[in-house]
């Protein structure tokens, strides 16, 4: 019996996504607006940056576990076949560990829990204008699997999943600190924005058979193998030249650059080339190395940020 709760629970904390990192994909933007916040004279509120760090962790977990159900109802899941540690689903609906209904209700329950988190934290900090961030995280997670409008499926999932783990969370990062948004902000909110859509863009080549076999139109579906990633070095560019122009313009310390120690990394993946990726080795080894690109330059931006601020 015990052994059979272990395993129930492994399941559960597969199916949100712990094991891929989903907390990770929330902090760093979050994180990085409450570091900015710092930076421009705020001080550092704890309670106010736990708050919204765990409401926004329930979100995602419910947005995750709605677009496993999702998948699974509209076959993309189970038509898949190509499976990595970054994409196909968490296949716990596929190996029978979990029924798909549970899994609906609890993305519904997780939804609320941070919902309910978030609305402690205006009550808390006094800052009331937290909750305008709610219908963001709710509306776009299940918009983005389903609901009628099913983003992913329609080549603008990429868009929202960047808008949303970018400038939205960026700047609740900030505005919870400081009770306002500072406009370095709206760019570090492009900075990492531009990182999440590049993760995901990359993590869609594995998938790319099965999502248009299911009728999924992501980003790569849309434009084929070579201009989709052509769209990924695009994003990859982007991002040096956002800590540039942050940097230039006062808008980020100059100590910010230290993130540009990733450059010889986004290289190596833009040259790579989109014929390389026709392995499913190369894929993992592609994926993996964004995600690593992603949070190398979130750890190298608030470290120039504390840098700056201390010294």
């Amino acid at each position: 019996m015990e052994k059979q709760g272990a395993s129930s629970r492994g399941a559960w904390l597969r199916a949100i996504g712990l094991y891929r990192g989903f907390w990770l994909v929330s902090l760093i933007p979050l994180s990085a607006g409450a570091a900015l916040a710092w930076y421009n004279g705020a001080a550092l509120d704890p309670w106010a940056l736990l708050l919204t760090v765990l409401g926004v962790w329930g979100l995602h977990a419910g947005a995750n576990l709605f677009n496993d159900y999702c998948d699974h109802v509209n076959g993309t899941d189970d038509l898949n076949r190509v499976l990595t540690p970054f994409s196909g689903g968490t296949r716990v609906i596929q190996e029978g560990l979990l029924d798909a209904a549970a899994i609906r209700r609890a993305a519904l329950g997780c939804e609320a829990l941070g919902a309910t988190l978030l609305l402690i934290c205006a009550a808390v900090t006094g800052r009331p204008w937290v909750l305008a961030w709610v219908p963001v995280g709710v509306l776009g997670g299940l918009f983005y699997s389903g609901a009628g409008l099913w983003l992913a499926g329609r080549g603008l999932g990429e868009l929202t999943l960047g808008l949303v783990f970018g400038p939205a969370l960026v700047s609740l990062g900030c505005y919870a600190q400081a009770g306002a948004i500072a406009p370095a902000a709206w760019l570090a909110g492009a900075l990492f924005g531009l990182g999440a859509t590049a993760v995901l863009t990359i993590n869609e080549f594995p998938d790319l058979e099965a999502d248009a076999a299911a009728g999924k139109r992501t980003l790569v579906v849309r434009a084929g193998r070579k201009r989709g990633f052509a769209i990924y070095v695009a994003l990859l560019a982007l991002m040096p030249l956002c800590l540039i122009l942050g940097a230039t313009t006062g808008l980020f310390p100059k100590a910010s650059l230290l993130a540009l120690l990733t450059l010889p990394l986004a290289g190596r993946l833009a040259i790579a080339g989109e014929r390389r990726l026709l392995e499913l080795p190369r894929q993992i080894a592609a994926s993996r190395n964004t995600i690593v690109l992603h949070v190398c330059t979130w750890a190298l931006f608030l470290a120039g940020i504390g840098l700056s601020r201390l010294w």
